[in-house]
């Protein structure tokens, strides 16, 4: 083999290793969230707890339906927090962000007519028996991780990603 191949070689090997394609694994637990693409330039994170649907004759606890029909759901526009660290000199969310510690930053608790926004230390655990919807963690649209906590208090995640599809 050539030195021109050799370090071909070793460069694509590199590439692979590193897999600059991957966004990085999230974790999500009821009290905290953790997300590997999270830097400087993306950093947020939006949670909104979600309800069936009045004219959906479902149970929420039916997962199996629920997972394969997210608009089975809708937002419960209560219960809407977001964080934005862009341009934010204050620490970003690298690392866990946790839902009823002080992370150094405020929730953002969004009015429906966005003139009213209060802000928060804390959002709270993930409470039993309620779903969530995750969004805004891979930096543009189109990324959802819905989440249900059932009554033992066990996290069920399903991932929805719409960048790549009709």
């Amino acid at each position: 083999m050539n030195k021109n191949k050799f370090i071909g070689f070793i460069l694509l090997m590199l590439l692979i290793s590193c897999n600059p394609f991957d966004p990085g694994e999230i974790v999500l637990t009821r009290t905290y969230i953790s997300n590997e693409a999270w830097d400087e330039y993306n950093n947020q994170i939006k949670v909104e707890k979600m309800q069936i649907r009045d004219s959906v004759q479902i149970i929420r606890t039916d997962l199996n339906s629920i997972s394969k029909n997210f608009t089975l759901l809708q937002v419960e526009s209560a219960y809407i927090y977001e964080y934005s660290g862009f341009r934010d000199k204050r620490p970003n969310p690298k690392g866990k962000v946790y839902f009823n510690k002080d992370n150094g930053w405020k929730w953002v608790k969004v009015a429906s007519n966005y003139k009213d926004n209060e802000r928060y230390t804390t959002i709270g655990n993930l409470q039993k028996d309620q779903w969530y919807r995750f969004s805004n963690l891979r930096g543009k649209g189109g990324f959802f991780i819905y989440a249900y906590v059932d009554q033992k208090g066990d996290l069920h995640q399903y991932y929805q990603d719409l960048r790549n599809g009709p």
